[in-house]
């Protein structure tokens, strides 16, 4: 540790200690942040709500969200989705019950970049059940600011068969009655 609390690197630059650069208001901690998942209301429908940091892995030399990895954190976002508003175990019902959730279609806009260091809002709402079909709207924002959205069409397979199924019935009730809220 060096004079005013700098630190040397190997190339003899000089960068802010620790403290300076968690600042001083915070006692050397990083700030905390509230990433708990919630469900609430976009219009008429029922949202599943889950906030997100945007890390280094999610992004590409310029610091912006690569837009492949959007699709993995959306997936992630099906499952939290399943475990937390649904109370349904994916892992369960990929592994056990031999089923899942294949895309069938996806059509996504994206209308603003997200940048590394981001925290925002990842969402999901139930647009509709079909006897075999689920269609799902997602979406990115950041304080209230459009920045992705995304419309997905997944069908119940049995891994058994990978062929179409009736989704079973207490995962279309829990579906249902999540979205009615």
């Amino acid at each position: 540790m060096g004079p005013a609390g700098s630190c040397a690197t190997p190339l003899g630059v000089k960068t802010a200690g620790k403290a300076a650069l968690l600042g001083a208001n915070t006692g050397g901690r990083l700030p905390k942040m509230n990433l708990e998942s919630r469900v609430g209301s976009r219009g008429n429908a029922m949202t599943f709500i889950k906030p997100y940091l945007i890390r280094l892995s999610h992004c590409d030399p310029t610091g912006f969200v690569f837009y492949p990895n959007y699709f993995h954190i959306f997936n992630a976002l099906v499952e939290d989705w399943f475990y937390e508003a649904l109370e349904i175990p994916f892992d369960v019902l990929l592994m056990e019950r031999r089923l899942s959730l294949p895309t069938v279609r996806l059509e996504t806009t994206f209308s603003k970049p997200t940048r590394m260091g981001e925290t925002v809002d990842f969402w999901l709402t139930a647009t509709h059940i079909g006897r075999t079909s689920l269609r799902l709207t997602m979406g990115v924002d950041k304080n209230g600011e459009n920045r992705v959205r995304m419309n997905r069409t997944a069908v119940c397979i049995s891994q058994e068969t990978d062929r179409p199924i009736d989704i079973p019935e207490d995962v279309r009730q829990k579906i249902a009655d999540f979205m009615r809220g």
